[in-house]
């Protein structure tokens, strides 16, 4: 008994903290009788204890673990934030740092490339100075050649025309004598050195001889309803003379006597009769005479505009 009571008081003090299996595994111990039971079911009693609480310790560890794992899960967003972030910064400062580089490249190549434009354009400007300034010079030579020949041609226009007038009076000097005579109907087989001297003596009532005309014929086309004119040569030129001064007498007979006229002389004779300025126009001895409607009489001369 006192064996029992000492095992049970062993028991009570080893396995203060026991379940109650243990107590009851302790308690049949004590019914048992024999140590030696006593020993193996308290050894198998504390196997047991041991195996439950190696159980209980693994169980324990996993909820543990599985917390330890929860509160991770909980704390890894805001992990995942600040990482992120920083990510976002170190991004922001990198490309911040690129585009600060990549400018100032850009700017270094663009100035480059400024300053070999500007050098190429003022190389293009000095060459194209100073083809100007040879450009000038030349036009300069050409302006003076240019106004040379313009000289040149002024005095050789100054002389042509002289020159042309020259030969109109020489020409016109050579009909000092010459007159011719329109509207004298023509006949077959006719005298016209006769017809004249009858014009003359009965309509201009002037007396000359056949010996006083050198020659005389007819000029010009044909025309249906017009004879042509008359050209005639007196010997002398006081006999052309007193024709032509007495010629307005024929005024109203249908014919007409005219200083025979070259062909410039002609022009410029027609040009002045037909202007509206010109009151009464005719010639004497090669020159035209215009009047103005102010009965003013000018002289026109081969080549001269109307003075009035």
């Amino acid at each position: 008994m006192n064996l029992a009571v000492d095992s049970d008081t062993v028991i009570d003090t080893n396995i203060s903290g026991s379940d109650k299996r243990k107590r009851d595994v302790l308690s049949s111990s004590s019914s048992a009788g024999s140590p030696a039971q006593i020993d193996k079911k308290i050894k198998q009693g504390f196997s047991t204890s041991s195996e439950e609480e190696l159980a209980e310790s693994e169980l324990s560890d996993e909820h543990t673990e599985m917390g330890d794992k929860d509160k991770k899960g909980a704390e890894e967003p805001k992990g995942s934030d600040a990482l992120f972030k920083s990510l976002d910064d170190k991004l922001t400062s990198s490309f911040s740092l690129m585009k600060t580089e990549l400018l100032s490249e850009i700017k270094s190549e663009l100035k480059i490339l400024v300053q070999e434009s500007v050098a190429q354009v003022e190389g293009k400007v000095h060459d194209l100075q100073k083809e100007n300034d040879q450009f000038k010079e030349d036009l300069a030579k050409v302006k003076a050649e240019v106004q040379e020949n313009k000289q040149a041609c002024d005095r050789l226009q100054h002389v042509a025309f002289n020159a042309a007038a020259h030969a109109v009076r020489n020409e016109q000097y050579s009909r000092k004598s010459t007159i011719r005579v329109f509207g004298v109907k023509q006949e077959d087989k006719e005298n016209t050195t006769t017809l004249v001297l009858e014009i003359i003596k009965e309509k201009l009532k002037v007396e000359l001889r056949p010996q006083d005309i050198d020659a005389s014929h007819r000029v010009g086309k044909q025309q249906e309803d017009k004879p042509r004119g008359i050209i005639v040569r007196f010997v002398r030129r006081i006999h052309k003379e007193q024709v032509i001064g007495a010629r307005r007498l024929l005024k109203g007979s249908g014919i007409t006597v005219t200083e025979d006229l070259c062909v410039p002389m002609m022009q410029l004779y027609n040009r002045v009769r037909n202007s509206e300025r010109v009151k009464n126009c005719w010639t004497w001895r090669g020159v035209v005479f215009a009047e103005d409607h102010q009965g003013k009489v000018h002289k026109i001369t081969f080549g001269q505009p109307l003075p009035f």
